[in-house]
């Protein structure tokens, strides 16, 4: 084997340039890619719509089985907004709008009112995107 290797140059390779090897990967990327947006948007089942801050729940802006469409509001949360200033934390309270990113239906809501949430952890509610479409 080590023969056939240094009659070829030193390389090994089923292909016949470097060229040729940079194509065979760049087909091998789209398909891959393809092959997950199509997994995306018409085989991912449902979401779950996690809190976007810690904070508490205010308000729950629609019900199960409601149809939303992106930049509809869903839910209201109070957080507190911190900042670095002078070296001190100052925290400042503020009212967050949760607004959905995508077409689908409300399968069900988790929180309620005045639940405490940690962002990225706690799920607000489950959602169905419409067919079609990325998440």
């Amino acid at each position: 084997m080590a023969g056939a290797a240094d009659a070829k140059g030193g390389k090994m390779t089923v292909f016949k340039s470097d060229r040729h090897e940079d194509y065979a990967s760049m087909v091998m990327v789209g398909i891959v890619t393809a092959a997950i947006l199509f997994y995306m948007a018409f085989l991912v089942g449902e979401i779950k719509l996690k809190a976007t801050d810690d904070g508490k729940v205010m308000e729950i802006l629609v019900k199960p089985d409601t149809m939303v469409k992106k930049g509809d509001k869903l839910a209201t949360l109070a957080a507190k907004d911190k900042k670095m200033v002078g070296g001190k934390l100052e925290e400042k309270p503020v009212t967050r709008t949760v607004t959905s990113t995508l077409n689908g239906k409300v399968l069900s809501v988790k929180a309620k009112p005045g639940d405490a949430v940690k962002k990225g952890k706690d799920t607000l509610m489950v959602l169905v995107p419409e067919k079609g479409q990325l998440p």
